[in-house]
């Protein structure tokens, strides 16, 4: 499609070519062909396969950066017209907006329009029932925690030092420019949970010390999924943070143990709904149970 704003090339291609990957990324799961012998990164080995191999796709590109809401409302409801048009079969979208009534929100508005026309639409749920997990030890042994992370390499940490910043909110949570490269350096860190700070931003700070690494407790710890793996960093939910934190302020010379590379199947609950999904019921329709389906929505990977 075509957008009607000017795009900056420096955040996206004025095109519909995919710029972040996020296109591609879904496209894959719904189509993409049997490969064996897969991994990512040595995580999940096996053989991947969309959910219609070999199906034909019909893509439009209809969200764009520096887009206002208006802009994104307009171009994805101009796609699927296009589709509908084209005489797709099946239409997925990967996406959401805000807030609105039903005869305001794009997705329901253009659904409506290519269910007239026997049009199936998909949109977005999520779930949780597999993760790709690290597993610390705190010290000696004697406790044991795990958390998430997809680094790639099948690297054990061995009784490594590790830092927290206790009696200073700023540095327990690693907020920007709050901790001395001086406590931090060659060490790992660990940052405490806040609703002030995300785990993206606490790892600026894991770089811009010179920390060798990172244990992030955070809310979302069990369905972030880092993109960056040049460091070795993992994300834990407050329950396990706070054992981390309880040792750290109870022992002298904290240290902990790191094994990376696991795939751990069956992980319970399960079905469990991302808190970034689209989970339902509608606040402007609660009566209506939603969502209709639950399929895997998190750590899908394509």
């Amino acid at each position: 499609m075509k957008h009607q704003m000017n795009i900056s090339k420096t955040n996206d291609y004025d095109s519909p070519r995919d710029f972040v990957g996020h296109g591609k990324h879904t496209s894959s799961i719904a189509a993409g062909n049997r490969v064996p012998f897969a991994d990512y990164f040595g995580y999940a080995k096996g053989t991947t396969s969309g959910i219609a191999p070999k199906a034909r796709l019909a893509i439009y590109k209809v969200l764009f950066a520096n887009g206002s809401y208006d802009a994104a409302a307009s171009d994805t409801l101009a796609g699927m017209d296009q589709a509908i048009e084209d005489g797709v079969d099946l239409m997925s979208l990967s996406l959401g907006f805000i807030d609105t009534p039903f005869y305001e929100n794009p997705i329901v508005v253009g659904a409506f329009a290519a269910m007239e026309k026997g049009i199936f639409v998909a949109c977005s749920a999520g779930n949780g029932d597999r993760e790709f997990t690290a597993e610390v030890t705190l010290g000696e042994g004697t406790v044991h925690v795990s958390g998430k992370s997809v680094y790639p390499e099948n690297l054990l940490v061995s009784r490594v030092p590790i830092y927290f910043g206790h009696g200073n909110r700023s540095k327990e949570i690693c907020d920007a420019y709050s901790l001395d490269p001086k406590d931090v350096e060659g060490k790992y860190i660990f940052c405490d949970f806040s609703n002030e700070t995300s785990v993206f931003q606490q790892r600026f700070e894991m770089y811009r010390t010179g920390a060798a690494g990172a244990i992030y407790s955070s809310e979302s710890g069990q369905f972030l999924m880092p993109r960056d793996f040049d460091m070795p960093f993992l994300t834990m939910i407050p329950k396990f943070g706070d054992l981390v934190k309880d040792y750290l302020l109870r022992t002298d010379d904290p240290t902990i143990s790191i094994k990376f590379q696991g795939t751990q199947l069956g992980t319970k609950p399960a079905p469990q709904v991302a808190d970034f999904s689209s989970q339902g019921p509608d606040i402007r329709s609660p009566w209506i149970l939603k969502p209709d389906i639950l399929a895997p929505g998190v750590d899908v990977l394509a």
